[in-house]
């Protein structure tokens, strides 16, 4: 059986896989995990329960599917942004997931709990967290030839910190710490925080007087 959305390769073929993971990831949004069924969801995505499985092979695998599509359309939105690169790019690409997460609160909260729940190696911790650290450290290797960055920094090391300073705002709203409403604040906090301390001169001053203003 073959269970990769790679057979989809006319166009109507395309249209209708991404069809199927809009679908799937408004559905979670709705009625969560445990309320979403393949039956129920080839209903709203005009497809057969058999095409699902012949496609996807379960409901887990189909929902990585569906959060590969979402990164990579949220990827797609950064990159449509014209020379947008280092810091600038961080911060651009925050205010978008922000704003995902804010639109679909149901659905980031499963990812969020699914992250957490997953072993080593899983494909969803290389698609949250390995591929984001890699992400990071391109962006802080451009500041760092811009001579931005404090002398001997390992900026391997502080872009796993910015993903991990990302997860830790998501926990604390997964547990109830702190409000739908007030992730982006946060992430942005954590943001300045940690430029805060691994930039120098006039770059570090603009991001503490930013990071005052929240305070």
């Amino acid at each position: 059986m073959q269970t990769t959305a790679s057979t989809y390769k006319s166009g109507r073929q395309v249209e209708r896989r991404v069809k199927i993971l809009r679908t799937a990831r408004r559905l979670v949004s709705e009625v969560g995990y445990d309320g979403l069924t393949m039956r129920g969801l080839a209903t709203a995505a005009e497809v057969s329960p058999k095409t699902l499985y012949n496609l996807f092979g379960s409901k887990d695998e189909l929902l990585i599917f569906a959060l590969d599509d979402l990164m990579l359309g949220l990827a797609q939105s950064i990159q449509n942004s014209e020379n947008v690169e280092g810091f600038d790019y961080l911060f651009l690409r925050q205010e978008i997931h922000s704003e995902e997460i804010l639109r679909s609160p149901r659905y980031a909260a499963l990812m969020t709990r699914a992250l957490f729940q997953a072993k080593p190696n899983n494909r969803l911790v290389h698609r949250l967290l390995a591929t984001p650290i890699k992400e990071f450290l391109v962006h802080l290797t451009f500041e760092k030839k811009k001579g931005k960055l404090i002398d001997g920094l390992d900026i391997e090391h502080v872009s796993r910190q910015l993903v991990l300073q990302d997860w830790c705002v998501l926990l604390l709203w997964n547990k109830g710490e702190i409000s739908l409403e007030e992730i982006p604040l946060e992430k942005k906090r954590a943001l300045l925080m940690i430029l805060v301390g691994i930039t120098k001169g006039s770059c570090s001053r603009q991001y503490q007087e930013q990071l005052m203003i929240l305070s």
